[in-house]
């Protein structure tokens, strides 16, 4: 892991107090709307995620990591 996506993780983890994110967290780091997040996970692209749960009660979570690793792969100006 690189310097650059550690910082960005110790950000995101200081800011939200957890280490796995909603869909909402997501987009407001990210700076996209929460369908296109939704959008992405249908098409199974960019961003991995968990689903927590039974299929109809279930919670979509993303890593801290997994949006920083995002983040410093695609350049995007973070929080």
């Amino acid at each position: 892991m690189c310097e650059e996506q550690k910082a960005i993780e110790d950000r995101i983890e200081k800011r939200y107090g957890t280490l796995v994110l909603s869909r909402q967290q997501v987009s407001e780091i990210i700076n996209k709307s929460t369908a296109t997040i939704d959008r992405w996970r249908q098409l199974g692209i960019n961003l991995e995620y968990s689903k927590v749960g039974n299929s109809r009660n279930s919670t979509i979570e993303y890593s801290i990591s997994e949006i920083a690793k995002y983040v410093v792969s695609n350049k995007i100006k973070v929080i």
